[in-house]
């Protein structure tokens, strides 16, 4: 058996189900929500993450599915509400989409960024 996990769109009752690796869901949502776009349009958003997550299963017919009900024998519930603009993992800390956002701004800030000049070593 795989690792199963579970997104809910709150605002929609949509359950996005991997029955695979969804060790990985928790940042695969997180990193939808971080490109800081359609936060305020539940379907869209929905798509967004359900496009990531079969990325490179676009055409298979098993491992990932779209739903109204959560699976009993789930390892991961990711609970997506645009309303409030939050997300949580496992009843976990409930994180803000702007935290998230804010968290990644203050890494891109004290990235380092060295420009060469054509012809430079």
């Amino acid at each position: 058996m795989g690792t199963r996990g579970q997104v809910l769109i709150k605002d929609t009752g949509v359950y996005l189900y991997q029955h695979f690796d969804s060790y990985n869901l928790p940042d695969l949502v997180k990193s939808v929500i971080k490109r800081n776009d359609r936060w305020n349009d539940p379907e869209y958003l929905t798509r967004m993450i359900f496009s990531d997550m079969i990325e490179t299963d676009i055409t298979g017919s098993t491992s990932y599915g779209i739903g109204t009900v959560e699976h009993g024998d789930i390892e991961f519930l990711i609970v997506v509400d645009c309303e409030k603009q939050t997300i949580q993992v496992n009843n976990d800390n409930i994180e803000t989409f702007k935290d998230l956002n804010e968290n990644q701004l203050i890494v891109r800030k004290t990235e380092t960024i060295n420009f060469k000049r054509k012809g430079e070593e």
